[in-house]
């Protein structure tokens, strides 16, 4: 895995050892940034589920700004640490391990309203209507802001909440990827 584009293009990062996390692989990565760059930039991010933090470092490659890291797998936080030290991104990055079956209300305290949410849950576990339901019921994204979220194909997902509805989808063989957008009215 690698940084796609930005200030650390090329820049490889540590991989996550066994298979508890599935990381979005780069042709999926790099299509879900073609698609958000034309609309960009985004300078106020949060990964949830995030893994190794391949989307929410990508974004701060692309367009700098601050990200917010949400995980819970303490091999998968260590991973995220080590990446954020090897792209030198201290600075403008902050990981919290936290269990998100809790809730999601925690986010507006640490940094938000975002400009961009990355979700990338396990797949077939539930977590995409229900995380996806809560943050987009909060004032955790900006009305400008967008919700990504990477989804298996067979997986229930709102179509709308409240506002807030799926303004792009695209498939990647069993990866769905539905973009969420403010909608008022």
């Amino acid at each position: 895995m690698r940084i796609i584009a930005g200030t650390c293009k090329g820049h490889h990062l540590a991989p996550l050892k066994g298979r508890q996390t599935r990381p979005t692989q780069d042709r999926i990565r790099e299509a879900i940034f073609n698609i958000l760059e034309p609309i960009g930039p985004f300078l106020n991010v949060a990964d949830l589920f995030a893994g190794s933090g391949a989307l929410g470092l990508e974004a701060l490659s692309r367009w700098g700004g601050t990200a917010v890291f949400i995980e819970f797998s303490r091999p998968a936080v260590d991973c995220l640490r080590e990446n954020i030290r090897r792209l030198k991104m201290e600075e403008s990055s902050r990981l919290i391990q936290r269990d998100l079956s809790r809730g999601v209300h925690f986010l507006n305290k640490t940094g938000g309203p975002f400009d961009l949410v990355f979700m990338d849950p396990p797949y077939g576990q539930g977590w995409c209507n229900s995380i996806a339901s809560s943050l987009l019921s909060l004032p955790v994204l900006k009305e400008t802001g967008i919700l990504v979220l990477e989804h298996d194909l067979k997986e229930p997902i709102p179509e709308k909440v409240g506002d807030w509805g799926i303004g792009d989808q695209r498939r990647y063989g069993r990866t769905r990827v539905s973009f969420y957008k403010f909608m008022k009215g």
